[in-house]
């Protein structure tokens, strides 16, 4: 019906220039944003848009979770020293543990729920576990875990944190038929042992979200009568020329 609104010498044109624009339409509203957490870099030096918890008999440590600044893609471990692409900035801080002997494990972490189109998307941030001042050594890092609407996306598993360690992950994955409304993103960490001064902290930075949404048809078809209204009256000028 559009073809035919159209005057004769611009049909050609047009069908071409709407086909584009439909397009060009949907591959822009199918890229997601890569910054659509708030405060996801903690950048604003605190933890704006972010909510703590802790699991049962499970602590965040004494005057956690705080802001502090770290390189926190630098790994030292086992004389192995990587200063990584990054540098130093702002990240979560954290000095989980359990409370007493009552449950094997106790921690904590913070979550954020965020709104997104249906789609794939994968996420990912990087974490750190830094050895305690002073401490000769520590059996349990922290185990990480990031979830996506209570799901586990990917995980790092404890180890061995030597005095003086900074062990450094990415933790990284990928979500499949995503509905279009709110979803919750949350990192939990735990250890098997209390929170003490001599603990290891742990540190969280860069939650990023990347894919492609897919838009709803109503989008598409309010898109495609713009273009479609435009292109009539760019053709309808361009006939009386």
């Amino acid at each position: 019906m559009f073809h035919r609104l159209l005057p004769q010498k611009c049909r050609s044109a047009g069908l071409r220039a709407l086909v584009c624009f439909a397009i060009l339409t949907f591959a822009g509203a199918t890229a997601a944003r890569a910054d659509i957490f708030t405060n996801g870099d903690f950048s604003l030096g605190d933890l704006t848009g972010w909510t703590w918890f802790v699991t049962a008999n499970g602590t965040l440590g004494n005057t956690y979770p705080t802001v502090a600044q770290i390189d926190i893609d630098y790994y030292s471990s086992g004389g192995v020293n990587d200063n990584g692409p990054l540098s130093v900035s702002n990240a979560a801080v954290f000095r989980v543990g359990k409370i007493n002997s009552s449950t094997p494990t106790g921690g904590g972490g913070i979550f954020q729920n965020i709104t997104l189109p249906s789609g794939q998307f994968t996420l990912s941030l990087d974490v750190a576990s830094v050895a305690a001042d002073g401490f000769t050594g520590n059996n349990d890092s922290g185990t990480f875990s990031l979830l996506f609407d209570g799901a586990t996306v990917d995980s790092q598993p404890s180890q061995i944190l030597n005095g003086g360690d900074q062990l450094h992950f990415l933790l990284s994955g990928t979500v499949s038929n995503v509905t279009a409304g709110s979803h919750e993103v949350r990192l939990l960490i735990t250890r098997q042992f209390t929170s003490a001064s001599t603990a290891p902290l742990e540190y969280a930075d860069n939650f990023q979200i990347t894919g492609q949404g897919i838009p709803e048809p109503s989008e598409i078809a309010l898109a495609l009568i713009g273009g479609a209204t435009l292109l009539c009256r760019w053709c309808r000028k361009r006939s009386r020329e």
